[in-house]
């Protein structure tokens, strides 16, 4: 995927690399927002607006293997 290419190697990315997901087979546009962490920001977003969180209380991380899709830890 393309969170493994060097930074200065990402103003050479074409659409092809964009589309070569590592985990996943999906639609051409999911591909690329994925690809461009497009899909986090909008997750983000949800994750805000959907349960009422501040934005400073959320994390996001990326497992390489998608093994781990979403968590939540509860506030007691």
């Amino acid at each position: 995927g393309l969170r493994d290419w060097p930074v200065e190697k990402l103003k050479d990315v074409k659409v092809a690399d964009a589309l070569k997901h590592p985990n996943w087979s999906m639609g051409k546009k999911i591909t690329v927002d994925s690809a461009t962490l497009f899909n986090k920001g909008l997750e983000l977003i949800e994750a805000r607006y959907l349960y009422g969180s501040d934005y400073n209380n959320i994390d996001i991380l990326i497992h390489p293997h998608s093994i781990i899709h979403s968590m939540d830890k509860p506030q007691e």
